[in-house]
């Protein structure tokens, strides 16, 4: 098996493409597992860098964002549904969603019939700054495109369902939400 050395490190691991890619006439190259791996990291760690700079969401740290974010698109939660969403321990998530009251993001009430349990739900600034904060990332992600040529922006509109998969795949292995 060939060997294949990155600047983090020799790998080891190479396929034919993807699995069922068999039988299709050699249409996939010798591909380095990962290798592929490595570049989809890198390049989706940079991607995520770039969109958590968006002016709206400087405020917030990026697990506060992503708190705010899931209360806003899941609506009212308790606090321990949030922290198995976030895969994030409790006391963090307390803390989260204390500064994110606190600036008047979410609000926070406890249960009328278990006053051990807290509930969470967006208050209107804090749906506001999400679909600011997402408009923002979706327009930076548009301008990226926008430099891209029409065959590039093809290749990765075909790719989407795959990295989609792949996300929910990551997604139902660590228990979390995803945005």
């Amino acid at each position: 098996m060939p060997e294949h050395t990155t600047s983090e490190g020799p790998e080891h691991t190479t396929s034919k493409g993807p699995p069922g890619a068999a039988g299709r006439g050699g249409e996939y190259p010798e591909v380095d597992i990962g290798e592929v791996a490595q570049r989809l990291r890198v390049v989706v760690s940079r991607l995520g860098r770039r969109l958590r700079q968006s002016p709206s969401a400087a405020e917030l740290s990026p697990s506060q964002y992503e708190v705010l974010s899931t209360v806003v698109v899941r609506g009212p939660l308790r606090v321990a549904e949030l922290v198995d969403l976030e895969t994030l321990n409790p006391t963090m998530v307390s803390r989260i969603v204390g500064k994110l009251e606190g600036a008047g993001l979410l609000s926070r009430t406890q249960d009328r019939d278990d006053a051990r349990v807290t509930h969470v739900e967006a208050t209107a600034p804090g749906r506001r700054l999400v679909i600011r904060v997402r408009k923002e990332r979706d327009e930076s992600v548009a301008l990226l495109l926008a430099e891209l040529d029409d065959s590039q922006r093809s290749c990765l509109v075909r790719a989407l369902p795959a990295l989609e998969k792949l996300a929910e795949v990551g997604r139902d292995r660590s228990g979390g939400a995803s945005r």
